[in-house]
């Protein structure tokens, strides 16, 4: 079984999509915290460091078949600017 682990980072010339770690919590909190945010996410609002620790453990770091989730962090500062799910279909 693949594990969250294997994901290749992705590279461009400007972000890097990579694993999302504990440490992005801060600023993850600030979007996921904001109900005009959230409510276009697939999430629910977290006001926590706590919250969305356990958000991240729970989540993004549990693999699920056809998912692959990802960090969006710039690339110079490697500051998280927001996470992506791709999802594949083999039909």
């Amino acid at each position: 079984m693949k594990q969250v682990t294997d994901y290749p980072e992705i590279q461009t010339e400007r972000l890097r999509l990579r694993r999302v770690r504990l440490s992005d919590a801060p600023a993850m909190l600030i979007y996921m915290s904001d109900e005009d945010t959230v409510r276009w996410l697939s999430g629910i609002r977290k006001q926590t460091i706590t919250e969305i620790t356990q958000s991240i453990r729970d989540y993004f770091w549990h693999d699920e078949p056809g998912t692959m989730k990802y960090a969006i962090a710039d690339l110079k500062t490697d500051e998280l600017m927001g996470t992506i799910d791709f999802r594949y279909h083999s039909d």
